[in-house]
């Protein structure tokens, strides 16, 4: 509270007329507790949360009527109804009635503790602006380490998986979290203020922006105005969203505001590789004139060549340990495998090996008639690896190296324990390495038995 009964009092305590801010603030706070003036925050994130995102709930709308929003959505395919958005604004509402609300309630005591004050003189600009940044910075980096915390296990198992509910984010989803997950979080963000206090406005200031900026991280739209295109090292919504996208076990973008602390502890690879893999993908043209055949076959005979080695390896890392029990064992719950059973996998062994694919177009783009018809190939020889047949006409009869149905269906036999036959396409890898062992000892094996029943068989007639 104002410690002074009247403005000219305070323009004599303070050896000059106030401001026309200062006297405004005189006005409307000089009679209210320091108390009341701090539960303001309670209006303010009610008002924030509940307005902010209405915009975007506006344009996710207007996306099923028009589609012309869907130039800056994230994920395009993704689309919310109103019913989607209401619960999840419903959800957030009742962990601010039960949580947000009362923890503001009683937290005041911690606001006295470090001094925040509420009297005259009003921060300058220049003290606001300063302060704020110490606020973000001092949030971003601790903030990193929690969520960090948060997909450890135990952390995203008990806490985190709820605001994981959403692999393609909506602006009402950035509060939507586990009680837990919102008391853990208000650490960061009441760190700053207590290491530099200021001002109840500057205070009001921070917790408004904070929030405003998670509701645009979580908005799901790259807009041309958005922060990220003026401010260095700024995350935003896009950097965000693929945190989303990959989902719980993702170990990469853990940025609150800023980029920089995944980019000194690594945590962003994942991000700036499918960038970069998007970026050279954009190569891909679809105007005239078309590909000649010999272009297409020289294109398609290097994206085969490309996707057989690195997904050898991929499937390589897939049958250790931590990879089969995590991810891989799905795949393998067919020991004879059948046709429909070749994409049958884990989303996350799905993921993966849509790198080895998108990896030849990438470092060769060509025509978008090129891609459909290496993208069709390239399943359709998946699928016939897992027919369970050899027939007559299979590829294992024409082209050296294919290994084929009876090639893969070994590895498929074997089991889990398999460290035999990864190859995807190409047997060579396997030959090179000494991964294809086991299949050529029980080729072997299979023909001598073979070869004696053919004798017996022979004598027995004879």
């Amino acid at each position: 509270m104002i410690p002074y009964a009247t403005i000219e009092e305070a323009s004599l305590a303070l050896g000059r007329n106030l401001t026309t801010l200062e006297t405004l603030w005189f006005d409307y706070s000089a009679t209210k507790s320091d108390y009341y003036l701090y539960c303001h925050n309670i209006l303010f994130l009610f008002l924030i949360f509940s307005l902010v995102p209405l915009p975007l709930v506006f344009v996710e709308l207007a996306r099923s009527a028009s589609g012309w929003f869907d130039r800056y959505k994230i994920q395009p395919k993704v689309k919310n109804s109103f019913s989607d958005m209401f619960r999840c604004y419903r959800d957030v509402m009742k962990m601010f009635i039960l949580v947000v609300g009362p923890l503001q309630l009683v937290s005041y005591p911690s606001i006295q503790m470090i001094e925040i004050r509420s009297g005259l003189p009003l921060p300058s600009f220049g003290e606001i602006a300063a302060q704020l940044v110490v606020y973000f910075l001092v949030e971003d980096y601790t903030n990193y380490w929690v969520h960090r915390f948060f997909h450890s296990k135990w952390g995203y198992e008990k806490i985190h998986h709820i605001h994981h509910e959403y692999t393609a984010p909506i602006g009402y989803a950035a509060p939507y979290a586990h009680w837990a997950e919102v008391l853990l979080l208000g650490v960061p963000t009441f760190l700053g203020p207590a290491i530099a206090p200021g001002h109840m406005i500057t205070f009001w200031l921070w917790i408004a922006l904070r929030q405003i900026e998670a509701i645009e991280t979580h908005s799901g739209y790259d807009f041309p105005w958005t922060l990220t295109k003026f401010i260095p090292f700024y995350g935003g919504a896009e950097y965000h969203d693929y945190h989303h996208y990959v989902g719980g076990q993702s170990q990469s973008n853990f940025a609150s505001v800023f980029t920089y602390c995944d980019y000194i502890y690594g945590t962003d690879k994942g991000y700036r590789f499918q960038k970069k893999l998007l970026q050279q993908m954009a190569g891909i043209r679809s105007g005239l004139p078309l590909p000649s055949l010999m272009e297409i076959v020289a294109q398609l005979v290097v994206y085969f060549l490309i996707e057989d080695y690195t997904n050898y390896w991929i499937h390589r890392w897939l049958h250790c340990k931590w990879g089969y029990e995590k991810i891989h064992r799905v795949h393998h719950e067919y020991t004879s495998p059948i046709g429909y059973a070749s994409p049958y996998a884990h989303w996350a062994e799905v993921l993966l090996l849509g790198i080895p694919t998108f990896l030849g177009p990438a470092i060769a783009p060509g025509h978008i008639m090129t891609f459909w018809l290496w993208i069709s190939l390239r399943q359709m020889e998946a699928i016939e690896t897992h027919s369970g047949y050899d027939l007559p006409w299979t590829l294992t009869k024409l082209v050296p190296f294919y290994g084929g149905a009876e090639y893969h269906d070994y590895h498929h036999y074997v089991g889990g324990k398999s460290q035999s036959n990864f190859a995807s396409v190409f047997t060579y890898c396997d030959y090179i390495y000494g991964t294809d062992k086991g299949y050529r000892v029980h080729k072997k094996l299979l023909q001598q038995i073979k070869e004696e029943a053919d004798q017996k068989g022979g004598r027995k007639y004879d």
